[in-house]
């Protein structure tokens, strides 16, 4: 099924705004329909990794972003930053500092950023 990229990101949006509003189930009913029409697409699986964590299971989305993103693209950046905050919700401080070392030093200004938001929490 060929599925437009303007509807795609609109979906992620409505996904990322139900789960912040609470509502997970629709929101990871969401991402998997997306995945679905995105295979191999990591925006989904993030999607779910940040609906877990509003569902207070931080535990899950660590799961999520290490077997289906970083095990296979460990320079991801985005999958890494998420990681991180995952990791602090989750009370795995040692861990979250790893990852907040390793984004500190890849350069990227946004990385750099995020891993300043982790570090002040």
């Amino acid at each position: 099924m060929d599925v437009p990229a303007q509807a795609v990101r609109r979906l992620m949006e409505v996904g990322v705004a139900a789960s912040s509003m609470g509502l997970n189930q629709p929101a990871m009913a969401i991402f998997l329909g997306i995945e679905a029409v995105r295979p191999g697409s990591d925006g989904p699986l993030i999607g779910l990794a940040l609906a877990h964590m509003n569902n207070r299971s931080p535990e899950e989305a660590v799961k999520i972003l290490r077997a289906h993103i970083l095990d296979k693209d460990p320079g991801n950046l985005d999958a890494k930053m998420i990681l991180g905050l995952a990791l602090k919700l989750a009370g795995r401080n040692a861990e979250c500092d790893s990852v907040i070392k390793e984004l500190n030093a890849t350069g990227d200004a946004r990385a750099k950023a995020f891993a300043a938001g982790l570090t002040a929490r």
